[in-house]
């Protein structure tokens, strides 16, 4: 019964329902986890029975030792508050709570030990004896 009326035509209509659907975007940052940036000493044991001046302290950082001109090395056992901090001592490395290289003593001469702290973060730290 597709009967026009007079000035009507037929047409088909249709509805279209557009679904629009939000999608969630979660950009996670992936970011390194924090480092440690400790790189003080906990304490500094120095072999050759001489005395070091001023006493061991974290924040003292130029001591003097003081040995007989009988010493012809040391040895120094470095220990760090962190157990991710890296240790040299002259350049080479060593362990912390572990005894260096024996260290060769020039006789009456001022020899310099240089120690450095590397924390986790890559800051580093000199202690001079």
């Amino acid at each position: 019964m597709n009967r026009a009326i007079k000035g009507f035509y037929p047409m088909a209509i249709f509805v279209m329902a557009l679904a629009i659907t939000t999608m969630k975007c979660e950009r996670k940052e992936s970011f390194p986890p924090d480092l440690s940036d400790d790189n003080f000493l906990r304490s500094l044991i120095l072999s050759g029975n001489g005395s070091l001046n001023p006493e061991f302290d974290p924040d003292v950082f130029y001591y003097i030792y003081t040995v007989t001109d009988t010493v012809e090395s040391i040895t120094i056992t470095p220990k760090t508050n962190s157990k991710m901090s890296k240790i040299t001592i002259n350049d080479k490395e060593c362990g912390s709570h572990v005894m260096s290289a024996p260290i060769l003593l020039k006789v009456d001469r001022e020899n310099v030990i240089v120690i450095k702290i590397t924390a986790e973060n890559g800051d580093g730290r000199k202690y001079i004896v």
